[in-house]
């Protein structure tokens, strides 16, 4: 509308103009759902709500053009009718209360990815809980100096590993963020992902895969969470305790993190479980050893070429 507070992005103009959503190609595991399903829900609230502005019926669809396997095909999405946003995000205005608004995307957007890779994606889908705990610290670190902390931007250690799951989820996180502010966008949320500098700070790519490395392998919560404040540590708990908060289900346990005493924070986690995707290491790795020799020329597969993996 003519009242509307800012421009919109060229997605939400193509959807508008030519009924067609174009996926961003990012980095992903092939062998896998296309990193933008988990956050279609997202995107159908935004097509319902174009599709409504215009005039049209919601049994319109949007052509999505997305990765299916190892090629580019066009899917049919239908719109659907938004009843409350932060319902949308699997959450509730009274999840976010005690927080400040600059805050809100981040709890948002997880909540939202934690519950949808458990509930759409069948096999493997669920974020470990050492996951959870990675994310967060990695976009807490990010963020902090946008959401009122004056902690120092850390300097990595080493180089993160990359794990084809981890990279995965990184793609996963970065199409959820994306959708939900496209939805804020056409909805016209000015003090949602539009403050400055939240939305550049919400993914921290080199952060996200060091903090959810140093969580898989058993660090404990206060080594991951070195050379910050208390009132930081106090920060990260609350902030991780409302976006599991009606959501312990949809995680898979791999470490028993103990926040209810900040003093336990520098004890190593107990493993609970072992992680379910070890055994699935093996299996894979006879696969594809011996297709290493085929050349492909597919675009999906050219993404990774030159990079190495760890299961």
């Amino acid at each position: 509308s003519k009242n509307h507070s800012k421009g919109f992005s060229r997605q939400l103009l193509d959807i508008v103009e030519s009924r067609t959503f174009w996926t961003s190609i990012f980095l992903e595991d092939i062998e896998r759902e296309y990193s933008w399903d988990v956050s279609r829900a997202l995107r159908q609230y935004v097509y319902g709500a174009i599709l409504a502005n215009s005039g049209q019926l919601l049994t319109f669809s949007i052509d999505e053009y997305v990765r299916e396997k190892q090629h580019l095909e066009a899917i049919k999405v239908k719109g659907t009718s938004l009843q409350d946003f932060y319902e949308a995000h699997a959450s509730s205005q009274e999840v976010l209360a005690q927080f400040d608004v600059s805050i809100h995307p981040f709890i948002l957007c997880l909540r939202y990815m934690i519950h949808h890779c458990s509930q759409s994606i069948p096999q493997g889908g669920r974020l470990l809980n050492y996951e959870v705990v990675g994310i967060v610290i990695s976009t807490l670190r990010s963020l902090a100096p946008k959401i009122g902390f004056p902690e120092h931007q850390m300097t990595m250690p080493s180089v993160p590993s990359l794990k084809k799951r981890s990279v995965h989820l990184a793609s996963q996180f970065q199409s959820v963020i994306y959708s939900s502010y496209l939805l804020s966008q056409i909805l016209d949320m000015p003090h949602y992902m539009q403050l400055p500098g939240i939305l550049a700070r919400l993914y921290h790519g080199t952060y996200f895969h060091y903090y959810i490395d140093l969580a898989r392998n058993g660090a404990s919560i206060g080594k991951m969470l070195l050379g910050t404040s208390d009132k930081f540590k106090l920060f990260f708990c609350s902030v991780y305790k409302v976006i599991l908060a009606d959501l312990e289900q949809d995680v898979q346990p791999v470490f028993d993190y103990r926040l209810e005493q900040q003093d336990l924070l520098d004890q190593k986690p107990k493993r609970l479980h072992p992680n379910p995707h070890e055994s699935v290491k093996k299996k894979k790795k006879k696969n594809t050893i011996s297709k290493a020799d085929i050349k492909n020329t597919n675009a999906f597969n050219v993404l990774s070429f030159g990079c190495t993996f760890d299961e």
